[in-house]
């Protein structure tokens, strides 16, 4: 099963987020599995969400990745923030690996 695949998985076992339902694309970060989606904000706004659960499933919705997840106001700032969840683990496993 391809990471990508084992991702959207991830996310198809929690309830939808009623905020951002429109899922542009899923990502991958280490033990992470990463939503990117669109909805409407109060206002009529498009906004966007980078939901973040472990790939694993195991405790899919701890204090962690809920403080990973953020909701941003473009498209442009979501990714970007994805691009940085991603660096960061990359960062976090080469450190693990030299100890």
């Amino acid at each position: 099963m391809t990471q990508l695949k084992q991702a959207r998985e991830v996310f198809q076992t929690v309830e939808p987020n009623f905020m951002t339902p429109n899922v542009l694309s899923y990502h991958e970060a280490g033990v992470y599995a990463i939503e990117l989606a669109r909805g409407i904000g109060v206002d009529g706004e498009p906004i966007f969400g980078v939901s973040v659960l472990k790939r694993d499933g195991s405790d899919a919705r701890d204090l962690e990745t809920k403080a990973m997840s953020r909701l941003m106001n473009s498209e442009a700032e979501a990714r970007a923030y994805i691009r940085a969840i991603k660096r960061r683990v990359a960062l976090s496993e080469i450190r693990q690996r030299s100890e």
